[in-house]
């Protein structure tokens, strides 16, 4: 996410590369894009996320908001910049014509977020964190159980079993199941305790036997544990000649006809000659 500056400033800037190469596509992916008065101002990836509307939504109602794990702004502009880089090797083949694409990191993460935009602009409402009660349900979001963290999203029929699955008998009561918000609090004072006496991989079996949408927060550990990455293959090892033999994560996708193809890093300098 380099500023405009840096290409222009290494004289590699599209509008004299294109004068060599009319037939040149170039990606340029910067946190602000190629305009506007934030054009060289610096960022980061929680600057990213507070500025595009991400931050403001993340978190509980009534606690600061938060930043989201990973780098999810770096990932939306390498999406969305790959994504772009196909559309305009698209249109050259059918034009003979190359392109500049500007990504802004910015309008990236308020891509994923233009719902707020609309609510503002019909409503002129703005909107608030839900926080781990979607609309003020209970039965939402992550809950702590004997060894972990535990994940449900349940919507009256589906929160049905979950009297039986935790071992709590007054959950079954039909009133809940109608009206989740209006309960929430005394759900989640039944639910947590229940919780506390059964670990996440039981509830989630349990659970998921019983037809609810529930799942484990899964660590690292959990994540190269997963029989359902192992089925998959998702992880392959790589020998590297430094520091061994280590799992990694493999192709996000499988396609028949384009098998992944995995490697290990290279040395420092090693294809210096190259």
């Amino acid at each position: 996410n380099f500023s405009p500056r840096v290409m222009s400033g290494l004289g590699l800037d599209y509008e004299l590369l294109e004068k060599i190469n009319p037939e040149l596509i170039m990606t340029s992916i910067s946190n602000f894009g190629q305009t506007g008065p934030y054009r060289d101002f610096k960022s980061s990836e929680v600057v990213a996320q507070s500025l595009g509307g991400l931050t403001y939504m993340t978190g509980d109602p009534d606690r600061p908001p938060l930043k989201l794990g990973g780098y999810q702004a770096q990932y939306q502009g390498g999406l969305n910049g790959g994504m772009a880089t196909l559309t305009a090797l698209w249109c050259r083949e059918n034009t003979g014509m190359g392109q500049h694409v500007d990504i802004s990191i910015m309008e990236c993460i308020g891509s994923i977020m233009e719902h707020l935009d609309a609510q503002w602009e019909y409503y002129r409402e703005i909107a608030v964190r839900e926080g781990q009660r979607w609309i003020g349900r209970a039965c939402w979001g992550p809950y702590e159980c004997k060894d972990g963290w535990v994940t449900m999203c349940l919507l009256r029929r589906r929160m049905r079993p979950l009297g039986d699955v935790v071992g709590e008998p007054v959950l079954k009561n039909p009133e809940y199941f109608m009206n989740t918000g209006q309960y929430a609090d005394e759900i989640d004072m039944l639910l947590k305790p229940a919780l506390e006496n059964i670990t996440k991989d039981e509830f989630y079996r349990k659970g998921q036997d019983a037809g609810m949408p529930v799942g484990i927060v899964a660590t690292p550990k959990d994540i190269l544990e997963s029989p359902q990455l192992q089925a998959r293959n998702y992880h392959v090892e790589i020998d590297h000649p430094v520091i061994g033999k280590l799992r990694y994560p493999g192709a996000p996708v499988i396609a028949d006809g384009t098998p992944w193809v995995t490697g290990r890093a290279p040395l420092l300098g090693e294809h210096n000659e190259e």
